[in-house]
């Protein structure tokens, strides 16, 4: 074995450690939980991501690649939402058929699953204000708040917070 002098470091168990790395103290402790009392959660990320790329709704892998597409009802996808099990989307109503809503759902797979009912024929949804709980608050271009059951589609309620009359308000 080689001899080592003491300016050059300390010999221990055939190891050679430098001087300057003597003078470094580590400490391994315990995990302890009143240091830290809540369990550090995972984070769950979707697999894919959603955009509005040309005026549709489409899914990325987490690679980027194009995997599904929704085209409009219309004209374009303005705006989404992502609900729990579903996206909430919000069309630019221009060359929409009279009576048909430009607010609807998809889920995860982009299959329609509803069309809003919309009570106002000349005020289309202008954005998606809050999703709280089974309501979906949205806004028409007018102003008038509108709240939408966001499982089934059906009106809760209209213009001043009044309850439709709708089966939802029973």
């Amino acid at each position: 074995m080689p001899t080592v002098g003491r300016t050059a470091g300390l010999q221990t168990r055939k190891k050679i450690i430098p001087r300057a790395v003597k003078n470094i103290r580590i400490c391994c402790r315990r995990f302890d939980r009143r240091l830290f009392p809540f369990r550090p959660s995972r984070v769950n990320t979707p697999p894919q991501s959603i955009a509005v790329i040309d005026g549709s709704l489409c899914q990325l892998s987490r690679e980027g690649v194009h995997t599904a597409a929704h085209l409009p009802l219309a004209t374009a996808v303005v705006e989404f939402c992502r609900g729990e099990h579903c996206y909430y989307v919000r069309e630019h109503p221009h060359g929409l058929l009279p009576g048909i809503p430009n607010l609807y759902c998809l889920d995860r797979e982009l299959r329609l699953q509803w069309l809003a009912e919309w009570p106002l024929t000349d005020d289309p949804c202008a954005t998606m204000v809050d999703l709280e709980g089974a309501v979906l608050t949205t806004l028409s271009k007018q102003g008038v708040h509108v709240r939408i059951d966001a499982n089934t589609g059906r009106l809760l309620s209209d213009l001043a917070g009044n309850p439709s009359t709708g089966d939802a308000a029973k």
